[in-house]
């Protein structure tokens, strides 16, 4: 065990990232009423500072200033010091994230801000080398013994700017969503695209699988050469870069360069969640094998490294082992040289080997190359014996990497990432027949339902038996939507009672007088700042977003117009700034996509219906839902005696189709789109 010389008032609590942080010189306190309280008798500043625990610099500015004894006494002795960790507490996060990209243009973690005992903002920035974070300090010090009306004034004058900025869009603004518009919002996303190398153009690239979540369902009704172009180089240029993690399975959170090459190393819960839904449709659409291997190798990481025994899924692996960022992932020549005995020749021309390294301190990433055909001609291998060898080249590296020191594991659970998963795994099943996903999420949804509600409505986002915090609208909207998608997969009517039960609780509790729109936190919070409310969409889902697709698929499978309408209301609100950004609105832009074309309820009766319902769900349909309406199937479908599919658009039944080949073929067939 080691010795701590210090421990602090986070020893208390769960969070790895404030664990982290409980035997550092500083005297960190939690988010808590007693930490404000102590600033405000003592007549002190207080630093906020936020992070999590798979941040690289978080880590960084830990070792370098909160360890230091001399930077830690001036800490302690001139302010009172609260540590957060933006998962739990990720309406903290926002607020003053908002707040340091006003002030200086820009954001990211760790996140440190000065505050006042009433937690209004007076300063802040990023992470800190250790002499600008001591000279920050006394700047701050200085400021509050020499002149401290200017830290009310300047902290007021932010804040009122703020609440300008943060502008809520009223309840009266209508739009009209035309095929013209959904054309324009697609086409500004194909023009910011990288052709070549696929994801947006520059660098660092992010993943962003909402935008070409968007971009399926559009060349599902389009067919267009250019979206397809930019589907199939983003997803292959992906699963070949060194941002997906070869041996294992999963992708890093995200790449530094323009080519997918040299990751960020730490691997998240809702990165792989939102990954592998997406490589499991591009599956389903275009019918290419690879991308089916790639879900289930991203899939069985998550089970193999982020699920409990309990069915619960934790929320990261850090980027580090050892102090060093990457070094579970890379290796050098020689270890490779002795682990791989078999074509080894081969495999460096796969993976882009270099005796000295393809990065730094002669480390290699595996880097693969795209086409293989032109190593298969070189060495005059078949296609088959190429795979075995990418299948034993795999497994003797895993097996390799598991002897090594781990990267630390985030056993946070949280309900919103859970939700995530839980889509995912659903996806993942309709697109492999493997029932064992299924299986998954049914345990999951179970899980949540039985240790993270209390009653019937009442979630939390984080119940670990010790501590405790309630859900926010993002818990919520994913885990109505996780319930949505078991409704539909199986038939069973308790999911789609629960969406209800919650999205109900969800318009009593978060909404916004006089706006469409949804808060984050419930009526019953105070905002430090303004309310938030979350509307653009980025690696994860707004909330808003999802709650508005929430509301309008629980409409129609209740027939509640109502929330139809308020679905429609809160996508008029975000329409102009959608139009204007589309890859931070891309959850929205598949809404437009069932507003501008309402989706086909499909409905399956009789003896034979799971095979046919298995059949259909291994198809990429986006523009159909399974409503399981009886009360909406025809007399003479009712009547039949064989099983039977019958399609329903804007209440209106066509006659029984009698397999599941010709159902799907015209729910395929039919175009949205007058012309592209």
């Amino acid at each position: 065990m080691p010795d701590h010389q210090a421990t602090n008032a986070l020893i208390n609590e769960t969070s790895p990232y404030l664990l982290q942080h409980a035997h550092n010189p500083v005297n960190w306190y939690p988010w808590s009423e007693e930490a404000f309280s102590l600033a405000y008798k003592d007549n002190k500043l207080i630093i906020v500072s936020i992070g999590y625990s798979t941040c690289h610099w978080c880590h960084v500015m830990e070792k370098e200033s909160f360890t230091d004894e001399k930077i830690s006494e001036f800490m302690n002795q001139h302010f009172i010091c609260i540590k957060v960790d933006r998962e739990e507490r990720p309406d903290v996060d926002a607020e003053y994230m908002n707040f340091v990209q006003a002030l200086t243009g820009s954001g990211g973690w760790p996140l440190n801000i000065v505050v006042l005992s009433d937690k209004k903002p007076v300063y802040g920035g990023t992470y800190f080398p250790p002499e600008k974070w001591m000279e920050f300090l006394e700047y701050m010090i200085s400021i509050k013994n020499n002149n401290p009306s200017l830290l009310y004034s300047q902290s007021e004058d932010i804040v009122k700017s703020l609440k300008n900025i943060i502008r809520i869009p009223s309840a009266k603004t209508k739009t009209e969503i035309t095929q013209s518009n959904i054309h324009n919002f697609t086409n500004r996303i194909i023009s910011a695209s990288d052709k070549i190398n696929g994801g947006m153009r520059g660098a660092p690239k992010f993943p962003m699988p909402l935008v070409y979540d968007y971009l399926l369902h559009y060349h599902f009704h389009s067919k267009s050469k250019d979206v397809k172009e930019v589907l199939l180089s983003t997803l292959l240029n992906m699963a070949s870069g060194g941002i997906y993690d070869h041996p294992g399975g999963g992708f890093f959170r995200y790449s530094t360069d323009h080519k997918w090459f040299l990751p960020h190393f730490e691997k998240m819960l809702y990165d792989n969640a939102l990954l592998i839904d997406l490589y499991s449709k591009a599956y389903q659409h275009f019918e290419i094998d690879h991308f089916l291997n790639i879900a289930i190798q991203s899939g069985e990481f998550v089970i193999r490294e982020l699920l409990s025994a309990d069915n619960e899924f934790f929320t990261a692996l850090d980027a580090d082992s050892e102090g060093i960022e990457g070094k579970f992932y890379v290796w050098s020549y020689k270890e490779l040289q002795h682990l791989i005995k078999k074509d080894f020749e081969i495999f460096c021309e796969v993976f882009q080997i270099e005796e000295h390294g393809n990065w730094m301190d002669g480390n290699n990433i595996l880097y693969k190359k795209k086409n293989l055909q032109n190593t298969i001609s070189k060495y005059e291998i078949s296609p088959g014996y190429m795979e075995e060898l990418l299948r034993y080249w795999k497994k003797n590296l895993l097996s390799a990497r598991n002897s090594r020191v781990r990267p630390s594991l985030d056993n946070k659970v949280i309900v919103s990432l859970n939700a995530l998963a839980i889509k995912a795994f659903i996806a993942l099943f309709k697109a492999s027949g493997v029932e064992k996903y299924l299986k998954l999420a049914r345990k999951n949804a179970s899980y949540i339902k039985d240790n993270m509600l209390a009653g019937e409505v009442e979630l939390y986002r984080i119940n670990d038996g010790k501590k405790t915090i309630k859900a926010f609208l993002d818990d919520y909207a994913y885990y109505i939507s996780a319930l949505i998608e078991l409704f539909q997969v199986s038939q069973n009517q308790s999911y789609l009672s629960q969406a209800n039960k919650l999205a109900e609780h969800v318009m009593n509790e978060f909404s916004i007088e006089n706006s469409t729109l949804l808060s984050f936190t419930t009526n019953q919070s105070a905002p430090i700042i303004a309310r938030n409310t979350e509307t653009s969409d980025n690696v994860m889902p707004s909330s808003n977003s999802v709650m508005a697709k929430n509301l309008f698929f629980l409409g129609i499978f209740l027939d509640k117009r109502d929330y139809i309408i308020k679905a429609r209301e809160m996508t008029n609100s975000i329409f102009p700034d959608a139009i204007r950004n589309p890859a931070f609105f891309a959850n929205w832009g598949t809404l437009f996509l069932h507003f501008y074309s309402s989706p086909v309820e499909i409905d399956i009766t009789g003896i034979h219906s799971d095979e046919i319902i298995k059949t259909m769900q291994k198809k990429y349909l986006p523009n159909a839902i399974y409503s399981w309406h009886g009360h909406r199937i025809n007399e003479f479908a009712k009547t039949e005696q064989k099983t039977n599919v019958t399609l329903c658009r804007d209440r209106v039944c066509g006659l029984p189709i009698y397999d599941a080949e010709t159902a799907v073929a015209e729910i395929i067939n039919y175009k949205a789109f007058v012309d592209i």
